[in-house]
């Protein structure tokens, strides 16, 4: 399922959709260029999976994640320190050599609406996929989506589908858009790219 190109593709998709179908806010958030990529991760001292690096170069729009608009952590803020890390042995690190045994380091993607936050994985070696984590206030992290892409072609799959569509909400503050989704049609989509998390991807759309 997964390739180095259908991340921008998906993307792409994602992007088509919000501005023939979305009068909310879908703001289309601009690519970065390889140089200034490589300028922010050169020091970093884990491999940035290589989807990782295509998303941010390709550009993306508020609902890439989720139906539901997120709030974007930029490259350079995700690589500037990692959320938590994973060791090779159970050895108390000072500060100094906090980095010095991880085998990987977690980065910041994006915060959901419900105040979740997606993270990929990054290791020593170069990686091209990454599996998406959620972690949420009280909670210990549990998996999203196999891969960053996976979960963008889901997304892709269900607005062009109309497993999540736009609907306009009326109230006393003035009228707005959101995207609802229809589960029953959502469903087949989502275990068809990630049939491991079906119930994290249920559980997460009747939460929001």
């Amino acid at each position: 399922m997964e390739d180095k190109q259908t991340i921008k593709q998906g993307l792409q998709r994602i992007s088509k959709w919000a501005e023939a179908h979305y009068k909310g806010d879908a703001k289309l958030i601009p690519g970065m260029s390889k140089t200034e990529i490589e300028r922010i991760v050169k020091n970093f001292p884990f491999k940035v999976p290589e989807e990782i690096i295509q998303f941010h170069e390709t550009g993306y729009t508020a609902m890439f994640l989720s139906p539901y608009p997120n709030h974007f952590i930029a490259l350079e803020d995700s690589t500037y320190g990692c959320f938590s890390c994973g060791h090779l042995e159970n050895t108390y690190l000072n500060d100094d050599d906090e980095h010095s045994i991880a085998e990987w380091c977690e980065i910041n993607i994006a915060y959901g609406s419900g105040k979740e936050l997606y993270q990929a994985r990054c290791y020593r070696h170069q990686t091209s996929f990454s599996p998406v984590w959620i972690r949420q206030l009280g909670m210990e992290p549990y998996l999203y989506a196999s891969s960053l892409t996976n979960s963008i072609l889901a997304n892709a799959e269900c607005y062009e589908s109309g497993a999540y569509y736009p609907a306009l909400i009326k109230d006393d503050d003035g009228d707005f858009y959101v995207v609802e989704v229809d589960w029953e049609k959502a469903a087949p989509i989502c275990k068809k790219y990630n049939p491991n998390q079906i119930d994290v991807w249920r559980d997460l759309h009747r939460e929001m």
